[in-house]
């Protein structure tokens, strides 16, 4: 059991938690109608990335992808269309157009390269999730599965025991980054980071993007491996990882086909744990919470033919439309219950994202000689 659970874990799960779209309409609706209130219609004018980065220490702002441990080829100060041609921009608009930033590939290719000069993982976390190459290899840092607990076992059932994955600091490194850019009277940057921040936030509250495996989600890859994998000479745990992402494909879509965004508006607030780090660990552990029973229920509802080796088509044209692979004589309630949790995750990311706002607005003003050093613990190497 625990050699099949190792390597399945080295094989990359689905990567986006929600579409670009979602990502970006979440943060507009949570923060609609607290915005006046809040001060986040005030005009913010653009400005290029040099100009925070001049501010920086010289190292540092020479060599900030390395420093901040992303992907160099990757321009981060990529412009929304829609801010082109406009002299300013509302915080609110920036949180928007930028909550999806993450998604850019700048935690891609994270790779060195070994003797031979073949690429090599780079991060800790990297060799659970697979691939060194292509988007797959950005999920060490958008998926956590919190450590193993005996008071949850199903729900954080999964190898190693430890935490793994980086979202919950990344949310936190790039809500310091706002707070550093702030400091230096970078506004628009200071909002942009905040929105990077957000991201991470969004995508931990996808329950497939808390958990690992569950021994049912096991189960039916070591029978789709007796049925049709062993005859395609697949290796059991490429066919084991193929039927998880499938669910897991077919749960995003099937949200997504909700009219749920509405659930992210309101003026309730998430409660202030101290850190956005205990902030996005809260929102981990509540997802997992809701990982095995909603993997039961997409195994009930999903149609048998994702259980065989087709591939559920979620990110490239042409998509497959999620409600015309629903199972036919589904038990009554059983989607009414995937929509309540996906509904209630929704909700929730709506409060903690107006919760992470009013922490920024209420930190307590700090300069660089603090959140620097704060900012590069985060950034510093795990143990292995």
């Amino acid at each position: 059991m625990i050699q099949i659970l190792i390597l399945l874990s080295l094989i990359p799960p689905p990567l986006l938690a929600w579409s670009t779209r979602h990502h970006q309409e979440m943060g507009r609706l949570a923060l609609e109608e607290v915005a006046p209130a809040w001060g986040l219609l005030k005009p913010v004018p653009p400005k290029p990335l040099h100009s925070f980065l001049q501010k920086l220490p010289r190292e540092t702002s020479q060599h900030f992808s390395d420093w901040l441990g992303i992907n160099p080829a990757v321009n981060i100060e990529r412009r929304s269309p829609k801010e082109v041609g406009r002299s300013t921009l509302t915080p609110l608009e920036i949180l928007s157009y930028y909550s999806s930033d993450p998604d850019d590939g700048r935690d891609q290719d994270l790779f060195v390269h070994d003797r031979e000069g073949r690429p090599v993982f780079r991060y800790r976390d990297q060799r659970w999730f697979g691939s060194v190459t292509g988007l797959d290899s950005q999920a060490f840092r958008h998926i956590e599965k919190p450590p193993f607990s005996f008071r949850h076992p199903l729900a954080t059932f999964g190898f190693p025991f430890r935490t793994l994955g980086e979202a919950t600091r990344r949310a936190e490194i790039y809500y310091l980054l706002s707070r550093l850019a702030f400091s230096y009277e970078e506004d628009y940057w200071g909002w942009r980071f905040l929105a990077s921040s957000f991201h991470y936030l969004q995508d931990l509250h996808n329950p497939y993007h808390a958990g690992q495996v569950t021994p049912e989600l096991l189960l039916s890859g070591l029978k789709g491996y007796a049925r049709w994998g062993f005859d395609k000479g697949e290796p059991v745990f490429r066919t084991i990882a193929h039927l998880v992402s499938n669910e897991h494909r077919f749960f995003e879509t099937l949200a997504e086909s909700f009219p749920i965004l509405e659930e992210v508006r309101g003026n309730d607030l998430s409660p202030d744990v101290g850190s956005v780090r205990k902030l996005a660990e809260g929102v981990r552990d509540e997802s997992n919470r809701y990982f095995p029973e909603l993997t039961l229920a997409i195994q009930t509802l999903a149609d048998p033919v994702l259980q065989t080796d087709y591939s559920f088509r979620s990110e490239e044209p042409p998509l497959d439309d999620p409600k015309k692979f629903l199972r036919e004589g589904a038990p009554p309630g059983l989607l009414k219950r995937v929509e309540e949790i996906a509904r209630e995750r929704f909700r929730s990311a709506g409060r903690v994202l107006r919760g992470e706002v009013q922490m920024l607005l209420n930190s307590p003003r700090e300069g660089p000689d603090k959140l620097l050093p704060a900012i590069e613990t985060l950034l510093a190497p795990q143990g292995k």
